[in-house]
């Protein structure tokens, strides 16, 4: 995915992962909470921090919101599918 190879989706998708392991579960409300806090960090827009990390999680850019589809997969599903994305879509920088 085109959005993966952005260079502010590897920032972003780092970035989420480490305030994903800081709390306890994800839910929409944690989420959502995430994402607000990501787009004022990076001073980025809303869709700068869903897209890269809806292609990360479910590996398409469209479906379900993702506050519906990430407390169904789990933290640690998230976690790996994301770390996976970046070492895919990084690789090539390292």
């Amino acid at each position: 995915k085109e959005v993966l190879r952005k260079d502010r989706s590897k920032d972003i998708l780092v970035a989420f992962t480490k305030a994903l392991e800081d709390v306890e579960s994800l839910d929409a409300s944690n989420f959502r909470l995430i994402a607000k806090q990501l787009q004022k960090q990076l001073k980025t827009r809303p869709d700068e921090v869903y897209k890269p990390v809806r292609a990360a999680v479910t590996g398409s850019l469209h479906g379900p919101e993702l506050v519906q589809i990430l407390p169904v997969l789990g933290k640690k599903r998230i976690i790996n599918r994301i770390r996976k994305s970046i070492y895919d879509y990084t690789r090539g920088d390292r």
